[in-house]
């Protein structure tokens, strides 16, 4: 009964750091999902330190889902925390081989699929002298020299760093299978999404991948670990 208090507290402490950090226009209230979590854990398993690691598991996947949804970006200390989430109960012949298992095919899927995007136009390069210009065309002379010759674009990926050391330290839990199975998951809700942005002509639009590789994730531990 001390587990479900304590989940209770550490998501509202996690949901005051979100909100401060952020600033939503909604109070983030990931407590709310951790611990309907906590309770399942429960009951589909009579081992303490089992529902411990998997109520950390699931507030750091319900963090790194949220705050990759505001940012694009995946904290490292996130992963990190994972990892060390990973120690509890530990079987090594499952959490090494974990570690590559998703992570490794999403790197070389990020090489495969990256794509080049031009800058918008009309972007000034340096800041202009107002009542100077002579000034201002040397500024611009200067900066057309220095950026000639380059290929003046950005380099973009659906998949990112962070969702690959994410992916990493979810096999670190979860183990190869389990952590095919929750990106199997992830994916068949992000394929559907993906399609009808694509049928509303959003072809560009960059999706935050960690809230479904968290939600995938999350529930094939509940399979994995379910006794």
């Amino acid at each position: 009964m001390i587990l479900f208090p304590a989940v209770l507290l550490t998501g509202w402490i996690n949901d005051f750091i979100l909100n401060r950090l952020y600033r939503p226009k909604r109070y983030p209230a990931t407590a709310a999902v951790t611990v309907p979590v906590c309770v399942i854990l429960c009951h589909i398993t009579d081992n303490f330190y089992l529902a411990v690691k998997g109520c950390i598991f699931a507030q750091f996947l319900i963090a790194a889902g949220y705050i990759d949804a505001k940012t694009q970006e995946i904290p490292d200390e996130i992963p990190l925390a994972l990892l060390l989430d990973g120690l509890i109960l530990i079987d090594f012949r499952q959490a090494l081989p974990g570690l590559f298992t998703v992570s490794l095919p999403l790197y070389l899927l990020g090489l495969l699929f990256t794509t080049s995007v031009e800058e918008k136009p009309g972007t000034p390069k340096t800041p202009k002298c107002a009542g100077n210009p002579e000034a201002n065309g040397a500024g611009r002379t200067s900066d057309i020299e220095k950026n000639r010759g380059r290929d003046n674009t950005v380099r973009q990926s659906g998949v990112g760093g962070g969702d690959i050391k994410l992916m990493a330290a979810c096999g670190w839990i979860l183990g190869p299978c389990g952590v095919a199975v929750g990106a199997f998951f992830s994916f068949l809700v992000l394929i559907p999404v993906y399609l009808f942005q694509w049928t509303k002509g959003k072809r560009h639009k960059m999706n935050a991948m960690a809230p479904y590789f968290a939600a995938g994730c999350l529930f094939a531990f509940l399979l994995e670990f379910k006794r």
